[in-house]
């Protein structure tokens, strides 16, 4: 057993010697493991070994080279890199939010007389548009009536008749529209304030543990 141990410990010495005195004289020396395993030093760097791992020896200094990655690990790598910037836009939206939504409001009842001013300002807008819409329908019954006249006297509807007639439609359209838009924001402020609410609710809750 002691003569396996002298042996090793020879090697050892060996080796050193063969490899240390070229990087103790300034030069760069150079150490890689083939696909066989074999460890090899050297002054140069072979071409087939240049995209390949090795560690650089110089003097007391040993700096490790990684091998170039391949085009596919590149493309993984800036995916993932992206992802992690992505998530990271997400997270800091997140927290400005949070702070926002707790600076904004003491209190939760704060938080709901927000929303109902809200929705009371669409329902005013609401009360406006429906007012609009009588006005416009009133106002095409008594054109498509006049134009009735004309046609039971047999006569051609003037074309300020027709164009009355025309616009009047579009601008009832409009409005219909108008109506219909403002009754889904409606929905969307109740939705927005329903997570708004369950995340004060949830930020609160943090704060008192």
């Amino acid at each position: 057993m002691k003569t396996r141990i002298v042996v090793v410990m020879a090697a050892w010495v060996l080796g050193s010697f063969l490899v240390l005195p070229t990087a103790a004289q300034g030069k760069k020396l150079y150490k890689w493991v083939d696909e066989n395993g074999k460890v090899h030093y050297s002054d140069t760097v072979p071409a087939d070994q240049l995209t390949k791992g090795r560690q650089e020896i110089s003097g007391a200094s040993v700096k490790t080279v990684d091998r170039q990655k391949t085009s596919e690990e590149l493309a993984a790598d800036r995916l993932a890199a992206e992802k992690i910037a992505e998530q990271k836009k997400l997270d800091d939206a997140t927290a400005q939010a949070d702070n926002a939504l707790m600076l904004s409001y003491a209190e939760e009842a704060d938080l709901l007389r927000a929303r109902d001013q809200e929705l009371d300002v669409v329902d005013s807008a609401l009360a406006t548009n429906k007012l609009g819409i009588s006005s416009h329908e009133k106002a095409l019954t008594d054109m498509l009536a006049s134009a009735a006249e004309f046609e039971r006297a047999k006569k051609v509807i003037p074309k300020t008749v027709t164009d009355s007639i025309a616009k009047i439609r579009k601008d009832l359209d409009d409005q219909k529209k108008m109506y219909a838009d403002r009754e889904a924001s409606k929905a969307t402020i109740m939705k927005e304030y329903e997570k708004k609410v369950a995340r004060y609710r949830e930020l609160k809750a943090k704060a008192a543990k």
